[in-house]
């Protein structure tokens, strides 16, 4: 059995999937989405600066920001077709299960149930809502819980939650259930929304906690949870898997079931992260923990290995690929020549992080080493350099192109066109080390043909005072 941890947030980047080091460094578009849409269901603001930390930008104003002037930043970011992934209610998890039993047969799935979910409020049934209510065991209480809802932009909604006596994600005694949501961008919208909650609340006799009208967006989950005192220890059993690469480049991965007490079960998930941590010490490490209560369970976590200190800088190593054509067997046979006892994993690692590869993808070089392939079956393995080279290049280009002094304001359309904007706004930074502010105004600038002269001038545009 496992003690209670409270003094450290979990490691690792979130990610789906495969861990590597190309994901941090490479992948800085899918990391970035990825926190945009936890922002659906968690801490607002706390995200918000995880998104910038993540970024590498200064956080120099968020914490003064109210919710409102985040979503607006975080809509600024997504413009242009930026597709956010958001954990739906088809990948809850454990403290969701019994509940989705529960409704089976009644709201979920059916006409009714695509119409609450999208929050068009002329259809919903509080009869419908209060029998889904009464279907669910332990309940103590409604809630209305800030979330978003993306499409072309993102939106603010209050989704009803049922408060229930269960262990959960944020507290060893109570959790919540999702069964509606409303769109809540408007006053109007949110004053039917708690209309609505409060009949069913009156119908099914629970108490309703609920954020004032007046508010549009705040912080995610549950308010009322986060006023409870701290619970005792619950024994949550979480089922575990860990995944690395052996310095010979072979995948290796272990598995297990443990229990382990915490107060809730974000706790207990960092808690066993640290333990296998500590148990597994090769990076980079994946590691996906399941069973905690938390709404993300399908995320795992990951330590990254970072740059092999004897290779050279990703700069050059990019340098090396475009004087080699982008071959996998140039780029490989290049950076052999110049590391004396380069290990096929820190060899796997330059190529993910500087070519945007999963490591899971590179397996080619493992054999390569070995013998197993040679350099024309190689290059026809790893096609994604080429491929993928107006992402990884792009840092070069915004330099080169802006040094010329004429034509950036047009690139920077095209490239915002072809990358989006979060990804572009990464490269802007990477590029010339600004703000994430900064970068943000950029993008949001090159979609005017009358901001083109600003967009040309030398690069002290960058300094705006806020980087």
């Amino acid at each position: 059995m496992l003690g209670v941890d409270h003094a450290r947030g979990r490691l690792g980047l979130a990610l789906n999937g495969g861990c590597g080091a190309g994901a941090r460094a490479a992948s800085a578009r899918e990391r970035i989405e990825q926190s945009l849409g936890r922002l659906a269901a968690h801490h607002l603001v706390g995200d918000m600066i995880r998104l910038v930390r993540i970024a590498g930008a200064a956080v120099d104003a968020a914490a003064e920001l109210d919710p409102g002037a985040l979503l607006d930043d975080v809509r600024g970011l997504v413009r242009g077709g930026v597709q956010i992934r958001r954990a739906r209610e088809a990948d809850a998890i454990a403290d969701r299960e019994g509940a989705r039993a529960e409704l089976a047969g009644g709201l979920r799935g059916g006409p009714a149930t695509r119409s609450i979910a999208r929050g068009i409020l002329p259809t919903m049934n509080v009869e419908e809502l209060a029998a889904a209510v009464r279907r669910i065991d332990s309940r103590i209480g409604l809630e209305l819980q800030w979330d978003l809802r993306e499409d072309d932009d993102m939106h603010w909604m209050l989704a009803l939650h049922v408060i229930v006596e269960r262990p959960g994600r944020d507290h060893s005694r109570y959790s919540t259930v999702e069964i509606a949501q409303f769109e809540a961008d408007e006053i109007q919208q949110r004053r039917d929304a708690q209309g609505i909650a409060a009949a069913v609340a009156e119908a099914t006799a629970l108490p309703l906690h609920a954020p004032p009208i007046e508010d549009r967006g705040g912080q995610g989950d549950s308010a009322w949870i986060r006023t409870q005192p701290e619970g005792s220890p619950h024994a949550y059993e979480l089922t575990w898997e860990a995944r690395w690469w052996t310095d010979d480049g072979e995948p290796a991965n272990a598995g297990g079931v443990e229990h382990v007490a915490a107060s809730s079960g974000y706790n207990a998930d960092i808690q066993l992260s640290r333990v296998l941590e500590r148990r597994f010490p090769s990076r980079p490490l994946s590691l996906n923990i399941r069973g905690s209560g938390g709404r993300y369970d399908d995320i795992g976590s990951c330590v990254g290995a970072g740059w092999p200190a004897s290779l050279p800088d990703r700069e050059r190593v990019r340098e090396i690929a475009l004087t080699e054509g982008c071959r996998a067997s140039g780029i490989a046979r290049g950076l052999v020549a110049r590391v004396s006892e380069l290990t096929t994993l820190a060899l796997m690692i330059a190529f993910s992080e500087g070519f945007a590869i999963s490591l899971e993808a590179l397996a080619p070089l493992a054999g390569w080493r070995k013998g197993a392939l040679d350099d024309a079956e190689l290059d026809a393995a790893l096609p994604h350099i080429a491929r993928h080279r107006e992402g990884w290049d792009r840092v070069r280009r915004l330099r080169e192109t802006h040094a010329a002094g004429k034509g950036f304001a047009a690139f920077l359309r095209e490239e915002r066109r072809h990358a989006g904007s979060v990804r572009l706004g990464k490269d802007l930074m990477d590029a010339f080390g600004i703000s994430l502010r900064d970068a943000k105004e950029l993008v949001d600038d090159c979609g005017d043909p009358r901001n083109d002269v600003k967009l040309g001038a030398p690069i002290g545009i960058f300094d705006t005072g806020t980087s």
